[in-house]
Parts: C-alpha cells; structure tokens; sequence
C-alpha cells in the first residue's frame, strides 16, 4: 500500500521514545495497532476498507521497529490514611529489634507458583555420557502439579530459605515456618523472640483467625516470642 508507512511514520513519531539504555534500535510507542488504525483514518484519510486488519497493523508495527512497552509493577493501588503510621511504625520495631541481640527479624513472602513438568524455562543443565542435553517439550504442556515457594529471609543476613507446598493456606503458612524453624534453631540458639515481616495476604492475615490461632500454636511448640510486623495495605514488601 503506497503512502502506509510514510502515514503510520507521521503518527508514530511524535509518540515514540527510543530504547533508554541504548542497547538497541528498536523504539517504543504508547499507541495501539487499534489507536493506530483510528488515526490512519482519521488524520490520513484512509478508509476502513483500504486499511490492513488491527492485528495485520500491529505485525506492520513491530516489523517497523515500533514496539508496546511492558507495563512497570511500581504503582500501589491506594494509599490509606494510615500508611505513613504503619511505616514509621515499622521503621521503629526495626530499630529496636537490631538493638536486642536475642530478637531475630525475618521476613516472609510467597512468590508465584511453580508448574512441574518438563519444562525448559530458559535454563541450562550439564550433557549426558553421550554429550546429549536434557529433554524439554517444544510446547509447555499442561503441569502434573503446582507448587507453592514460601519464602523466609533473615534480615540481618541475608539467608533464604524456600519450602514448597501444594497449596496456600493458612495452615500451609505456619507448616512452612515451623519446618523452617525446624533447620534454623540450632543457629539461632540465643534467640528468644521473631519479628516477623508480612504483607495483608489472604491467607497470612492480622485479621485471619485460622492464620493466628495457628501462630499461637507454633509460639507455644517453639518457646518463642512472636511478633507480627504488617505493611501496609496495597504495599508489598
């Protein structure tokens, strides 16, 4: 179609940015092929039927060098009236716990489920007798299994610890914990309280009996002090 990519250029353009690190020439836009099929229209005077389909449109894009940005995870949803309490609440149990030799400060999180399966996942792994690699699908299959990793790091150092469960409950929670209580004790002899870091997940609530009355149990089977440390709703840690 004579006269396209000269139109498409013209309404691009002043909506790109380049590659901010440089390290190549692709440029990014902010419009969709859907924007940009409006606008052929609207501003070039093209007609519905003479156009290419949106999804044609947006192959024409990316062979033009003009991607869509991926979408940056930073912006909290809200924040509430007592957030700036709740951090420099946290802000002084921090304080306080690194000047209390028999206090240990860890967090705990969950990250994103893990499908088991033969999956390549981008790795790399060490060749057979024969000098044959491992074996992956050319297309991930549906997974035999899903695995939860419940995380639990020591602030002071750094050491994590990941433990997988089938699935994420309250009760999976504090299971998770006492195992990893379980292999720290030793190190942790002279520890006689934990401050434990926790965003408002579902299933780790303030707010969640299950969660709580289970804590309780694993303070009495443990002999330690607990105290729960929140952040604030919408803020992860």
């Amino acid at each position: 179609m004579s006269g396209l990519a000269d139109d498409i250029r013209d309404i691009v353009e002043p909506k790109t940015q380049a590659d901010p690190e440089l390290k190549s020439t692709r440029r990014y836009t902010n419009l969709s092929a859907a924007e940009l099929r409006r606008a052929i229209i609207d501003q070039k005077g093209w007609s519905e039927a003479d156009l290419p389909a949106e999804h044609t449109l947006r192959d024409i894009l990316n062979r033009m060098n003009y991607r869509l940005k991926r979408i940056q995870k930073g912006r909290p949803l809200k924040k509430t009236t007592d957030t700036d309490a709740v951090f420099e609440n946290i802000q002084a149990v921090r304080v306080a716990a690194r000047d209390d030799p028999a206090t240990l400060e860890m967090s705990a999180d969950t990250k994103a489920k893990v499908a088991i399966g033969d999956y390549s996942r981008g790795g790399k792994t060490r060749t057979d007798a024969d000098g044959n690699p491992a074996q992956a699908w050319d297309h991930d299959p549906p997974a035999t299994e899903k695995l939860v990793p419940f995380g639990f790091l020591v602030v002071a150092t750094g050491a994590l610890m990941l433990i997988f469960g089938v699935r994420e409950t309250s009760d999976s929670w504090v299971d998770a914990m006492q195992l990893w209580w379980e292999h720290s004790r030793t190190k942790f002899a002279h520890i006689r309280r934990l401050v434990i870091y926790l965003d408002n997940g579902p299933n780790n609530s303030g707010r969640r009996t299950q969660f709580l009355k289970r804590m309780v149990q694993f303070a009495d089977w443990s002999g330690l002090e607990i105290r729960l440390i929140y952040y604030p709703p919408y803020h992860s840690k």
